[in-house]
Parts: structure tokens; sequence; C-alpha cells
């Protein structure tokens, strides 16, 4: 076992003996590549691998420009790197409905709502040029963003009322409802319904724009 997938999907790429993934779960590779800055691939047994693969494992490294140089030493020298981000926080309503719905009102309730920047945590590599900037100080070659605007189904086709729930904890929002009572978490959610109203398609399920980046790069 090399390395882990970044998502339970990819969970499979493990086992690949040319591959080398990242799982935002885990936690101890995380802090390996992007805080220890004594690790190193090669006094770990890890090297010569043909890929990087990460589907939205990557945005949280401490000092992504480490951990991305970490990952290219791990890999052969003809490795190649393919991730997918997700764009800056505004680019997307998936994350932009339920955290304007939730706003006013934690407010209207006397919460202290501090809302994350938009290219903060899950959204620090969403731009061509960060990424570019990033992967290019790593060592990285031919950097290659690719955008993508997609219509997104909320947790895979829900009503606006089942959808409100799932939206609770998407991205800015979740960490905003964190430790919120009960009541009150149902009052944000009927206001996130209440958009979501708006954002219905022909089945009745909540369907919203979302932008990702995939990016390419060689060693």
């Amino acid at each position: 076992l090399v390395g882990t997938g970044s998502t339970r999907a990819m969970s499979h790429l493990a086992t690949c003996p040319s591959c080398f993934a990242l799982r935002e779960l885990d936690a101890r590779l995380v802090t390996a590549l992007g805080a220890l800055p004594a690790w190193e691939p090669a006094a770990a047994g890890v090297g010569g691998h043909h890929a990087v693969i990460s589907r939205f494992g990557v945005m949280f490294f401490t000092d992504p420009v480490r951990a991305f140089a970490n990952l290219r030493s791990a890999t052969a020298s003809d490795g190649r790197l393919a991730v997918a981000t997700w764009a800056r926080r505004d680019r997307s309503e998936l994350f932009e409905l339920p955290l304007s719905a939730a706003l006013p009102v934690l407010r209207a309730r006397g919460v202290d709502a501090e809302v994350p920047a938009a290219d903060a945590a899950a959204f620090s590599l969403g731009t061509a040029e960060r990424l570019s900037e990033v992967l290019g100080a790593a060592g990285w070659h031919d950097v290659v963003v690719v955008e993508h605007e997609v219509q997104m189904a909320v947790h895979g086709g829900l009503d606006p009322a089942g959808a409100a729930r799932a939206g609770l904890d998407l991205g800015p929002t979740r960490v905003l409802m964190a430790g919120q009572p009960d009541d009150l978490r149902a009052e944000v959610a009927a206001a996130i319904a209440e958009v979501y109203e708006d954002h219905t398609d022909e089945h009745g399920h909540v369907t919203v724009g979302g932008t990702f980046l995939v990016t390419t790069a060689t060693r």
C-alpha cells in the first residue's frame, strides 16, 4: 500500500503500483506531505510512481508548495499530476446559496457569523493563477488548468426540504452551523429550502451551479 485515494470512491487506486494518490481524510499523510519539513519521500520508501491523482483532496495543505514538492519527489522522472479543486467559493451556487440564506437568520438570532474569505480553506486553490504559482514553485512543469462549470443535483437529487438539510453541511455553512441548537438549524434549513424552490429541475430536485478546476502537470 503506497497511498490512499482522495475519496472513498478512489481508494482502489491505492493498490495500483504506478499511482500515488491522496485522501483528505488520511491526516497522517496530509501532515507528512504538507507540514513536516523533515519528511522525505525517498527516506519513507515512497518514490518512482507515475501519477499523482486527487479529487478534491489537496486544498487543505498548510504549506502547499512544500506538499506539492514532496509529491513531485515521490514520482518517477516521467511522473504526472492530475488534481481537481474547487474554484473560489463565490463561483459556485452550491456553496453560496445556502450561505446567503443562513446568514440573515443567524444574525437575526444574534449569532456572530464570521464568513470565511471566498478563497479560504477548500477554495484556496481556486484560480488558475494560484495553481500555476504553487505548482511552479514546487517544481512541476507544463501546468494546464481547465475550468468546468456544471449543474449539480444537491446530495444526488433531493426536493428543496431534503436538499436544505443537506445544505446545512455544505462548505462554510457547515462551519457556521456547527454546534447550533436544533431549533436554529431548523430555521436555517427552512430559509435554505425557500431559496432552493427557485432552483428545481423537471423532477423537483434541487440543481445548482458549481465550478471546479482540473489541473494537470508533469514532473
